[in-house]
């Protein structure tokens, strides 16, 4: 009976998930970040090269740990100044999956920095692809002929995104819009249309400045707000505190 329970609740997680993107056949490929201060090459382009050197970063996230098809992401990302310092390029590229449902991107970046008294302000483009699967003939269904669940539907989508970044020795602010193209999928042909829809922009604004408590310690208030048309707008605000050696640790507040 245990496990009879535990391949039903598999079964119609999986299946309102596959219900849920057939609606909505004009969802936007949209990752959900709650680390979102490691995958910064991924909300604005416009941070390639803000460090100065060249930088990797590498996050696993595995969500609601032990439900079969709950959401998993690995991402890596780097990023360098070029010999020119104004410039800056970062590759980004992420997989995701949910539960039937399997994302895999690649994006470049390139940003332009210019130097002012205090820091630089940079201003960013980023281009790439988005492969996009659904492993239907993992559903268990008793319809056996159900031809919505036969095959192995893909399809491969480009995007491109813009970003603005300023950042001192001790604050940063950017705002970015990461993906610009509405990439909308016919339900039933699974054929792709690329258009620029200004209704669909998620637009992010980040920021965060660097309080020194003492000679040593210091505490770094971060935020990021996220705002799309037709829904609310959400917010995350952390608080990362470090030494002079480098040791960190991170407290996020939920989004509200």
């Amino acid at each position: 009976m245990k496990m009879l329970n535990k391949n039903v609740r598999k079964n119609l997680f999986l299946l309102g998930l596959v219900s849920l993107l057939s609606l909505q056949a004009n969802a936007q490929f949209e990752p959900q970040f709650t680390q979102y201060m490691f995958n910064e090459m991924f909300i604005n382009p416009a941070y390639a090269g803000s460090r100065g050197h060249m930088s990797m970063t590498g996050v696993y996230r595995n969500q609601w740990v032990g439900i079969e098809g709950a959401p998993k992401t690995q991402t890596f990302s780097g990023h360098t100044p070029l010999r020119n310092e104004r410039i800056g390029v970062g590759l980004s590229v992420l997989h995701e999956e949910i539960g039937v449902t399997q994302d895999f991107s690649v994006f470049g970046s390139y940003a332009y920095r210019i130097p002012t008294q205090t820091g630089a302000f940079s201003m960013a483009v980023t281009g790439g692809i988005i492969h996009h699967q659904e492993k239907l003939l993992e559903v268990k269904i008793q319809d056996q002929g159900d031809n919505s669940f036969m095959g192995t539907p893909r399809l491969t989508v480009p995007n491109m995104g813009f970003g603005t970044y300023y950042n001192t020795r001790k604050f940063y602010v950017g705002l970015s819009i990461p993906r610009m193209l509405h990439n909308s999928v016919d339900a039933v042909t699974t054929k792709a249309t690329n258009k620029v829809e200004f209704e669909y922009w998620h637009y992010y604004l980040m920021g965060g400045y660097v309080i020194d408590l003492d000679e040593s310690f210091k505490l770094k208030p971060t935020t990021m707000v996220k705002a799309v048309s037709g829904a609310p707008i959400v917010a995350d605000i952390g608080f990362t505190y470090f030494d002079e050696r480098s040791v960190m640790v991170r407290s996020l507040l939920p989004y509200f």
